[in-house]
């Protein structure tokens, strides 16, 4: 029998759902607030899940203060962390972020005296996407396992 995750509680989901709307409106800072406070409390899988979404925040949060290292490293963290959660989980689409947070990777200069803008990666096009209600399955939510 699975454990109850502080995710499958009005308050974790709510919590959850805050923090996603803040990284897609560009409030990558007060996103990483979000998913870190409902972290402290989960449990197994979901506390991994949740701290690739802090390291996922984190990293965009360097690369628009041009933190490169920490963009990085940061990024780097998340995608090892996220990529056992492919192709969605808790309805995310998975798969989706990861590619994007690889292209991304790649395109970060290597040091700070780099021109790069913040809005060559548009990271607006990108948002946490969420799978519709009507459209999710136990696999959406809970992965493969």
């Amino acid at each position: 029998m699975q454990e109850k995750s502080i995710l499958d509680e009005d308050e974790g989901q709510q919590e959850f759902n805050k923090g996603v709307e803040l990284y897609n409106s560009g409030y990558y800072f007060e996103a990483h607030d979000a998913f870190e406070e409902i972290w402290m409390d989960a449990r197994g899988r979901d506390k991994v899940f949740l701290q690739a979404l802090v390291q996922l925040a984190t990293g965009t949060y360097h690369l628009r203060m041009k933190n490169f290292k920490g963009a990085t490293s940061q990024l780097s963290k998340c995608l090892s962390k996220l990529k056992d959660f492919s192709p969605s989980y808790r309805a995310l689409k998975i798969s989706e972020i990861l590619k994007w947070i690889n292209e991304l990777v790649e395109i970060i200069p290597k040091e700070s005296d780099k021109a790069f803008s913040f809005s060559d990666i548009n990271p607006y096009i990108f948002v946490l996407q969420k799978i519709e209600k009507g459209n999710l399955d136990r696999e959406d939510l809970y992965g493969k396992n």
